[in-house]
């Protein structure tokens, strides 16, 4: 008579590695849900006990205030409607044209799209101008979407100022001259060490609110004037040709564009960009000599107790303009320093065996190779600034964070506003983040 072997007891329940895994995820899930459902019954009971409700609804009440900075945006009417829709034409035949990459290549493709889409805005700002200003009849969307361009202008022109600085102080960083190494060594070290709410408080308080009355304003050349209530600047106004020169402008970037995808496509997108806009530009500029009535300028002129005509930039526009480019090009410069510095010495060697001078080094051989490293950070800087631009409620600059103080002022709805604000910071955000991801792919499969 065999003895059967028995089998060795398997390993306790609460041992089992998976089962531990599966308690503790579900413990926290239930967790997580229990406080998310006592903050959901505390803020409801809370909302109630004030009589305060809860919803969207207020968006479309008269806001009842008024902004010191505004952006003419589009209004829901007919003209909108058509504006709308050539948007879609335009989006359409742009991812048509895509689909000729191979022919004409991805640059000429996006360039022409991209010129497309500019020209249908221009020419329906042109032939359609529905856009209106945001005014205290207005609603309380109107002004969020009015403090939405106001921190858009304010971020937008600020990458673009902090990258060309930034760039010019990184390379400077590096310079053989000691003196301009220096130069840039100090501002680094200034602008860096400095937190940025005390540089906008240097720019508006001790810079521009300092400068004289409008009486006593400074006159730049007759065509400009600047004050502390802002710099008054000429303005292009457009006339009854000036639909006429937008379609003349439209044509010659359009042949610009076919013609550089055609004849050269593997030319870079930033120079066939550049192409196509100075095409534009130049038979624009051709066109308005033949066709006097298509653009005017308009001067601003001292009427009363301040300037009409022409456009203002104002001291908190100024300020946090100031503040945002001058902080964030100091930290862009010493990215774009220790990008320089990644690049082995081998390849200035290399470049200079060829014949290259210092300039060409720089433009050809070293900068390409120092984007890859210089890149991934640089989205970082992007980001804050877009965030930091908040700091304008600090000045009064009507921002997203300002105007969504006052509403809340106005109406009670903090909840709703605050995830509104949030929304669309995160919006801005990840639309930088995708572009600039999207660039840093491209550079690095074109260097492999």
């Amino acid at each position: 008579m065999s003895a059967t072997a028995e089998r060795p007891p398997g390993p306790r329940l609460w041992r089992n590695r998976r089962v531990r895994l599966a308690v503790f995820q579900a413990g926290f899930a239930i967790a997580l849900v229990a406080v998310a459902w006592l903050a959901y019954r505390t803020t409801a009971d809370n909302l109630a006990r004030r009589r305060i409700g809860v919803g969207f609804g207020f968006l479309s009440r008269e806001a009842g205030f008024s902004l010191g900075e505004m952006l003419p945006l589009p209004v829901p009417d007919g003209r909108f409607g058509l504006f709308a829709l050539s948007l879609v034409a335009a989006a359409l035949v742009a991812a048509a044209l895509k689909g000729l990459a191979g022919r004409l290549g991805s640059g000429g493709a996006l360039a022409i799209g991209a010129a497309l889409c500019l020209a249908v805005l221009l020419a329906n700002r042109a032939l359609n101008p529905g856009f209106e200003s945001f005014a205290p009849d207005r609603s309380f969307l109107f002004a969020i979407a009015t403090a939405l361009a106001n921190t858009v202008k304010v971020a937008a022109l600020g990458i673009v100022l902090a990258t060309v600085l930034g760039f010019l102080i990184g390379i400077a960083r590096l310079a053989a001259n000691p003196l301009v190494r220096g130069t840039a060594t100090v501002y680094v070290e200034i602008f860096r060490n400095v937190p940025l709410l005390i540089q906008v408080f240097f720019w508006y308080f001790a810079v521009l609110r300092t400068l004289p009355g409008v009486r006593a304003s400074i006159d730049v050349l007759g065509i400009a004037a600047i004050n502390n209530r802002g710099i008054f600047l000429p303005r292009l106004v457009p006339g009854d040709a000036a639909a006429t020169l937008v379609a003349i402008g439209l044509a010659a970037a359009l042949l610009a564009a076919l013609f550089v995808a055609l004849r050269a496509p593997r030319l870079s997108l930033l120079r066939t960009g550049a192409i196509v806009l100075a095409s534009g530009a130049a038979a624009v500029a051709g066109g308005a000599l033949v066709l006097p009535d298509g653009f005017a300028l308009e001067y601003p002129r001292l009427t009363g107790f301040n300037f009409s005509g022409g456009m203002v930039i104002t001291p908190e526009y100024g300020a946090l303009l100031l503040g945002l480019t001058l902080y964030t090009a100091a930290y862009i410069a010493e990215i774009v320093r220790s990008g320089l510095a990644g690049v082995g010495r081998g390849q200035t060697d290399a470049a200079e065996a060829l014949g290259l001078d210092r300039a060409q080094t720089l433009r050809l051989v070293i900068l390409p190779q120092a984007l890859r490293i210089a890149v991934p950070p640089l989205i970082s800087q992007y980001l804050s600034l877009t965030k930091d631009s908040s700091l304008g409620i600090a000045i009064g600059y009507p921002e997203i964070v300002s105007v969504t103080g006052q509403v809340i002022n106005q109406t009670g709805q903090a909840i709703e506003m605050l995830v509104i604000a949030l929304l669309i910071y995160m919006g801005l955000s990840l639309g930088v983040s995708a572009v600039l991801n999207w660039y840093n792919a491209r550079i690095r499969w074109s260097l492999v």
